[in-house]
């Protein structure tokens, strides 16, 4: 498989589901020691909250790379990825609601390209351990398209 070697999600616009305590912009601007966090105190509900990126036009999306905060503690985060055309209808595409080794990455080549310009990541749920106290967040998206 090739992909694009250059990170389609990079620098574009971004919109999110609430109040941000620290910028969506952070969650694609090439540095994952910086992060997207939804202000845990401006919502009714912590989870869901969205993060979503339009890309400026439409790809033949293949992969993606998710980055949350490396902070050494257990547990995961729960999220989805889904794609849309028009910013209207999404169409899910991948989910994640476990990890063996507690990841805080996640990698994932698709069985085959998608179509999409607005690529959304929903966080479901943080992770769950004594003392566990998040606000959603994300450090870094990345989005790569099949040059097949």
């Amino acid at each position: 498989m090739l992909f694009r070697s250059s990170n389609l999600a990079l620098h574009k616009p971004v919109t999110t589901s609430a109040a941000e305590e620290r910028p969506g912009s952070n969650g694609n601007d090439g540095d994952t020691s910086t992060l997207w966090v939804a202000d845990g105190q401006a919502v009714t509900n912590l989870f869901p909250q969205w993060w979503t990126v339009d890309l400026g036009d439409v790809y033949d999306i293949r992969k993606y790379e998710l980055f949350f905060e490396e902070d050494k503690l257990p547990g995961f985060w729960k999220y989805n990825i889904s794609v849309s055309t028009d910013n209207k209808t999404y169409t899910e595409i991948d989910q994640k609601n476990d990890s063996k080794d507690g990841s805080r990455y996640e990698e994932k080549v698709l069985p085959e390209a998608v179509k999409g310009r607005y690529v959304r990541v929903t966080l479901t749920g943080a992770p769950e351990f004594e003392g566990a106290d998040y606000w959603p967040a994300i450090a870094e998206f990345k989005v790569y398209e099949d040059t097949q």
